[in-house]
């Protein structure tokens, strides 16, 4: 039985931090830090997590991926809030220990007191903005192309020259698989580099793998 206090999620999130930069890899890149408030605007909604959503976000006239907290769900399960904000903090310290072509980029962070971010659940990651994902590839691919919504087709197909959108389904079956190929090689190299870097991560889907 304990007679201390219940910690706040900020400070549970300080110690395990703590505890990660006395033992963990050190950083390569520094994220700036910037507030929710200097954000030119904040779009539609790109997708959403357990306890996490990510939306289209501009800063300076650039399109970024705002990644932050999902405030409905933690209210409805607030004993899971210490877990969640810990880990969206601690994706920020890994991805600044990280540095590969094939891993998504970290460009900023909420600024101020993280503590205070975190227990307010305003805390946030400006990440790289990706294309398409690959589980939007492979529905791509399952479906009957002439079922397509044009829209849809059309920005599905946009990596394709619209020089050799002509050419017939077996060429285009083989271009597809070399893409394929060419994914499934990048998702192999980043997990060997995260692996080597003394990481393990346990989130691998096609919903978590973009393309550029």
């Amino acid at each position: 039985m304990s007679s201390g206090t219940s910690k706040s999620p900020g400070a549970v999130v300080r110690e395990r931090i703590a505890q990660y930069r006395k033992y963990g890899r050190p950083v390569v890149k520094v994220a700036a830090e910037i507030e929710y408030e200097r954000f030119d605007s904040v779009q539609q909604l790109l997708g959403r997590g357990t306890y996490s959503t990510v939306c289209r976000a501009v800063y300076r006239g650039r399109d970024y991926a705002l990644k932050r907290l999902d405030t409905e769900k933690i209210r409805m399960n607030p004993r899971e809030f210490k877990t969640m904000s810990g880990d969206l903090a601690l994706e920020a310290e890994f991805l600044q220990r990280l540095d590969h072509p094939n891993i998504i980029k970290l460009h900023a962070k909420k600024g101020g007191s993280l503590t205070e971010a975190l227990d307010s659940a305003e805390f946030f990651l400006v990440l790289e903005l990706l294309g398409e994902t690959m589980d939007e590839w492979l529905q791509f691919w399952r479906e009957d192309r002439g079922t397509q919504k044009p829209q849809r087709r059309n920005k599905l197909m946009n990596w394709r020259s619209r020089n050799n959108r002509k050419q017939d389904r077996e060429d285009m079956s083989l271009r597809e698989l070399a893409r394929v190929e060419e994914a499934a090689l990048g998702v192999a190299r980043a997990m060997e580099y995260i692996h080597r870097s003394g990481f393990v991560y346990r989130s691998l889907k096609p919903q978590n793998i973009g393309f550029d």
